[in-house]
């Protein structure tokens, strides 16, 4: 599948509207990275162009490797949620156990 580097033409001037775009972002930004010297400017009479090439530059200056560590599994909330279920049953069951050994011990019915 491309992606959109490889929809970028070195040899051809692009819009500032195209750019932000193709790097999907507001005018605006664009604008301003224009501002920052990030992106090389060709005036066009009145309009603003930017070369292909300086948006590849600026990707591949911009575009740092993602370093990421694996987190340990943590348990699904179904899991919790069984195990509160259990836990909770259990509980019930030892009262219940509880509450019947009282009856009978005074004669009373379970």
């Amino acid at each position: 599948m491309p992606d959109a580097t490889d929809r970028i033409n070195p040899d051809r001037l692009y819009a500032p509207a195209e750019v932000a775009e193709l790097d999907g972002c507001c005018i605006a930004l664009i604008y301003r990275r224009l501002a920052e010297g990030q992106y090389a400017a060709v005036k066009d009479g009145r309009s603003t162009r930017i070369p292909g090439i300086s948006i590849l530059e600026r990707r591949a200056r911009n575009l740092v490797p993602a370093k990421f560590k694996r987190l340990a599994k943590q348990p699904s909330r179904f899991d919790t949620i069984r195990k509160a279920a259990v836990t909770a049953r259990s509980t019930v069951t030892e009262y219940e156990i509880n509450d019947h050994q009282e009856s009978n011990e005074k004669g009373l019915p379970p």
